[in-house]
């Protein structure tokens, strides 16, 4: 007579179908609506920045690596990218098709991130041009977790998706001590000495404002140039993606804005400064003149 068992669940190699479904709306920020592609909404609250999925779109799957994979591996990175999901459709809620090549099993986490034709886990900020369609297109970048609840006939089954954002959005309105606008050329971020500031991802409690050229969130940080807006014209009114943090808020974060006026240099330094990401702000600040 032969006893009753449960199953053996044992890994599978190979390339697999999956498909999921993706959300980005209210509910996937712990903090404010927050949603792709970004797009205004004027209330009489306030500001409100949220939007859509657009089809064709992308999301780069990965995997977490076993402590043996991490030191076999050259970069010694503790996910690999096992496929990338295409956007099928649009709206706040989408579905996403594409295949996964490697070895999985059910209860294994992945890691969903979105970034625009990225194919490598790098956050980049360089480059805005303070506006909101700049942000929505280049540096909208979010992610989300995913466990496989089934692989059957060729196809890995996971529940859906919700996704959160790396970053704030902050919007900067530029007045001099006088209260009148400023019409900046460029608008530079840095910490009070003009040095800029970097967040070391594993380690979220000595998180700060982290305005990077662009690096591997996986290694530690080395030293980051300020942050350069530059608008295509003369603006006092400029839009700026900054990087928050999914544990909480920027404690002690030390902010210096710089703004170029014509030929003359106006300056604001504030302590303390706290985005959150996944929120967006409209700060107005009071600047001196150099």
């Amino acid at each position: 007579m032969q006893g009753c068992s449960e199953k053996e669940v044992l890994p599978q190699t190979g390339t697999f179908e999956f498909k999921i479904t993706a959300t980005k709306d209210a509910s996937s920020s712990f903090y404010n609506p927050y949603t792709k592609a970004l797009e205004r909404s004027d209330a009489e609250n306030g500001e409100t920045i949220k939007g859509t999925w657009k089809i064709g779109e992308t999301i780069s799957v990965y995997y977490f690596r076993t402590t043996s994979e991490i030191n076999a591996s050259d970069d010694k990175v503790p996910i690999k990218k096992v496929g990338t999901l295409t956007a099928t459709g649009s709206g706040t809620t989408t579905t996403f098709v594409g295949t996964l090549t490697g070895t999985f099993y059910v209860g294994q986490n992945l890691m969903l991130a979105y970034k625009q034709g990225a194919d490598e886990m790098v956050y980049d900020y360089t480059g805005q041009d303070g506006t909101l369609e700049k942000i929505s297109d280049s540096y909208d970048y979010a992610d989300s977790g995913l466990t496989i609840r089934e692989i059957k006939d060729g196809t890995i089954i996971g529940e859906g998706s919700y996704f959160h954002p790396y970053q704030s959005i902050v919007k900067f309105v530029l007045k001099d001590s006088e209260g009148s606008p400023l019409k900046a050329s460029s608008l530079t971020i840095t910490d009070p000495d003009g040095n800029g500031v970097c967040m070391n991802k594993f380690e979220p409690m000595k998180a700060r404002l982290d305005l990077p050229t662009g690096h591997n969130p996986y290694e530690d940080c080395v030293t980051v140039a300020p942050l350069v807006i530059s608008p295509a014209t003369p603006t006092d009114e400029i839009y700026a993606a900054l990087v928050g943090h999914f544990f909480g808020p920027l404690m002690d974060a030390d902010l210096k804005l710089e703004a170029t006026v014509g030929s003359d240099k106006y300056v604001y330094v504030k302590e303390n400064t706290r985005f959150l990401d996944g929120c967006n702000y409209v700060v107005t600040v009071n600047m001196t003149k150099e």
